[in-house]
């Protein structure tokens, strides 16, 4: 009987591991699919943007250089964070910062309001970028197991389905600013939600075979 009952115990917490593990991975998976979907939807609305604020091919393409460098600048102190501070903090105010990048972006009307969004822009999503990256690794490390391609495949299914319904939105009639004002709000209820989902723990070097095993 007492046989019994350790079998019984170590396949319920093996379930219960199992069952874990799975929330971890969708909540990883669901990560990187709103980091594309947002890649996907405002590239799209570019050219509506830029029509908007006056803005010439060319200084569109000096405001994006700036979004591209700040991303860059976050590189340097951006890993220092993510240790420094919990992953869930940093998950938590990338959703923000992305979301009032977007929410900003919709009320922006001259070429000095767009260079300054782009920028802060670039740094926000950096962030989220460098921590979709950072949970995915923490993933692979805790349980040993090589999903960053499927996570990646998420971000690519995101980015198509953004492209897809910021397309559409335009072909029925919504404004870009109308779409830019509904993405922020979705950033911001996801920012709030990914207080509370699973995530996989930061597991520190040395741990990852211990945990694996």
């Amino acid at each position: 009987m007492q046989y019994l009952r350790v079998r019984l115990s170590r396949y319920y917490a093996a379930a219960s591991s199992h069952t874990y593990q799975k929330q971890q991975f969708l909540s990883c998976l669901a990560v990187f699919f709103i980091l594309g979907l947002q890649s996907g939807a405002w590239t799209v609305l570019l050219a509506d943007l830029a029509n908007a604020t006056n803005t010439s091919p060319g200084r569109l393409g000096v405001a994006l250089t700036s979004t591209a460098g700040a991303g860059i600048v976050s590189l340097f102190f951006g890993g220092r964070l993510t240790d420094l501070f919990s992953r869930r903090t940093i998950l938590v105010l990338a959703l923000i910062g992305s979301a009032l990048f977007f929410a900003v972006l919709s009320a922006v009307t001259t070429y000095a309001q767009l260079l300054v969004t782009f920028i802060f822009g670039g740094l926000a999503i950096s962030f989220f970028d460098l921590i979709a990256n950072a949970l995915g690794g923490d993933f692979e490390q805790q349980h040993g197991k090589a999903r960053l391609t499927f996570f990646h495949a998420g971000w690519s299914f995101g980015a198509a389905l953004g492209a897809l319904s910021s397309g559409l939105a335009l072909a029925v009639g919504i404004t870009y600013m109308t779409f830019f004002v509904g993405l922020a709000s979705l950033l911001f209820l996801i920012g709030f939600l990914s207080m509370f989902i699973p995530l996989p723990k930061q597991v520190k070097e040395g741990e990852a075979a211990t945990q694996a095993s």
